[in-house]
């Protein structure tokens, strides 16, 4: 059984979708959010969104994370959000061109710690 989510407060993929589209204008966007999880007793929610395009949007894959809705923005790519986008996932699967393509990764975690 999943933790009550309830004490957290997520974005929610339509408002992530809708800030992704107000700042980035890209051509198309996918968003999805995970059910509520738990590790070590605090309960946690992950929210994603890749985006493809965009007014300021540069060649390759931009990862954004967030915790708690605060922009995380030390240590940028030693993080596992940002080692799957450019390692792990296969682009090319869905006629992505990693490299050329302007990608955006936007991941989003709440928890209470």
């Amino acid at each position: 059984k999943s933790p009550d989510g309830g004490c957290l407060s997520p974005l929610g993929e339509y408002n992530l979708n809708l800030g992704i589209q107000k700042v980035v204008e890209p051509e198309i966007i996918a968003t999805a959010r995970d059910k509520p999880g738990a590790y070590d007793g605090h309960p946690f929610i992950v929210e994603a969104a890749v985006s493809l395009g965009g007014k300021d949007a540069k060649e390759g894959i931009t990862v954004v994370r967030f915790a708690n809705r605060i922009p995380l923005l030390f240590e940028g790519g030693a993080d596992v959000a940002t080692r799957v986008a450019n390692s792990k996932i296969k682009w090319s699967t869905y006629k992505i061109d990693h490299k050329k393509d302007r990608i955006g990764v936007c991941v989003s975690i709440v928890s209470t710690k």
